[in-house]
């Protein structure tokens, strides 16, 4: 648990410090920046994909606090991954971390897919921890060791190729 509040304390110092890019999005937004990069890939996200910008509106409607942060993968780490942080007594906070070292529009897809979770997790007002949350990964999904992801659900994947056909298209008309 300490590890976890010290995560989220991070985070949210590393938000509130995120500079120009951390201030365009919206102060009451539930799908918050957690460093200048993640501030950067929602803005890209919001700009390119409906699916992403819905996701978002979905959280911001629920007691589920998303943080986004990129940094360099880990050894034998997922792209993207989803991890609980803690929570108070009105909200839930979790930290979506995607790779950059991941292409850019795959990192929007990863984003929609771990917002796709966080939008799960929402909907489950008893996921309170880590524990809980791969519980309701487990229930509604399966596990995704082949990907070493942990756990995926179909939601996440059916939203991930969404928003790659909304990629794919605004690729087409800005040509």
């Amino acid at each position: 648990m300490r590890k976890n509040v010290a995560v989220l304390s991070i985070a949210i110092t590393m938000a509130m410090a995120g500079g120009a890019g951390a201030a365009e999005m919206k102060r009451d937004s539930h799908v918050r920046p957690a460093n200048q990069q993640g501030a950067a890939l929602m803005a890209e996200a919001q700009e390119k994909s409906q699916s992403v910008r819905d996701l978002a509106a979905t959280l911001d409607q629920s007691d589920l606090v998303a943080y986004v942060v990129t940094a360099s993968r880990q050894p034998d780490a997922p792209e993207s991954a989803i991890r609980f942080v803690g929570c108070s007594k009105a909200q839930r906070f979790v930290l979506v971390q995607i790779s950059n070292e991941t292409p850019p529009d795959r990192r929007i897809e990863l984003l929609a897919h771990e917002l796709q979770h966080a939008v799960e997790a929402s909907r489950s007002t008893w996921v309170t921890d880590d524990y809980t949350l791969g519980t309701l990964f487990e229930r509604i999904g399966w596990r995704d060791a082949a990907r070493q992801r942990g756990y995926d659900t179909t939601a996440a994947s059916l939203i991930e190729r969404q928003v790659r056909r909304e990629l794919v298209a605004n690729a087409k008309q800005d040509r």
